[in-house]
């Protein structure tokens, strides 16, 4: 691989950021944001929530302007109760603009943020 392609091909590569139940308070679950930056994509935020095993995950999507969610696919995770689920998608709706932050800015950490949690 060329100098040259293996720059774009790292340039194409989006960060992290990565929500454990330390982080949010919620058992079971991890939260997966993506950091392409604000200037690679200019829609809708997406995040996932998976299990704790990282076995199974639904989508969610913030719109950047509103904080209105959109959940897709089946937000089934085998052994996690619907009303841990519910918590989660609750603690996207409350911290929607520090996940758009995220979302936006890649030298951004978790722990630069003020979570809230309840």
């Amino acid at each position: 691989m060329k100098l040259q392609e293996l720059n774009q091909f790292l340039d194409s590569i989006d960060e992290m950021a990565n929500l454990s139940s330390r982080d949010h308070g919620i058992p079971n679950i991890k939260i997966s944001i993506r950091q392409p930056g604000k200037d690679r994509y200019t829609h809708d935020v997406s995040i996932k929530i998976f299990s704790k095993d990282i076995k199974e995950a639904f989508l969610v999507v913030i719109n950047r302007n509103t904080g209105g969610l959109t959940v897709q696919n089946n937000t089934v995770l085998h052994g996690v109760s619907q009303k841990i689920v519910k918590k989660a998608i609750h603690f996207v709706q409350i911290n929607y603009i520090n996940i758009v932050k995220l979302w936006d800015d890649q030298s951004l950490a978790i722990d630069d943020l003020n979570w809230i949690k309840e």
